[in-house]
């Protein structure tokens, strides 16, 4: 059994020292009540996969052990079509391939950062609208999954996000 949650941005998915309440986990806890099985001996839902806090998208979550074993090595294939779109400052080429490492910042814990120390992380993206002369709405296609992949990808090109106040250039 899972479950799918169409997420608005700025959902909280778990528990953190910052969020220690009323988060996605918290709900989906309250929805199931008894017929939550849990993950690892643990009650709770199994994320399967990860959004940014001001992403808006589809999550999956598992209720039981095998469901969340099953799920996660379906999105660790790389064949999975994972896309998203963003508005992006600027008119970035009307398509390219971003093939660059990410690693965790050295000078700022929360964020990541290009580094040839990195995982290999690749993105594709092509345009789908021009607001000129301010942004371009674009579509990115993950052939990997490194968190904040999208974001420091663009960013470095010079194609910040538009409201992404983290990785704006």
């Amino acid at each position: 059994v899972f479950l799918i949650f169409n997420t608005t941005s700025a959902i909280v998915l778990h528990p953190t020292p910052g969020h220690p309440e009323k988060t996605l986990v918290h709900a989906l806890l309250h929805h199931c009540g008894a017929s939550l099985q849990g993950i690892g001996g643990v009650k709770r839902p199994g994320l399967v996969h990860r959004l940014d806090i001001y992403t808006s998208g589809v999550m999956v979550f598992a209720n039981t052990e095998l469901c969340h074993t099953k799920l996660c090595e379906i999105f660790s294939n790389p064949d999975l079509d994972r896309r998203y779109n963003a508005i992006v400052w600027g008119q970035p080429p009307t398509e390219g391939i971003i093939n660059k490492r990410i690693a965790r910042s050295t000078i700022n814990r929360k964020k990541m950062s290009i580094s040839e120390q990195g995982k290999l992380a690749i993105t594709k993206w092509k345009t789908l609208d021009v607001y000129a002369p301010f942004g371009t709405l674009i579509e990115c296609k993950l052939e990997t999954g490194r968190t904040h992949q999208i974001r420091v990808h663009l960013s470095d090109k010079g194609h910040s996000i538009s409201g992404d106040h983290i990785y704006e250039k």
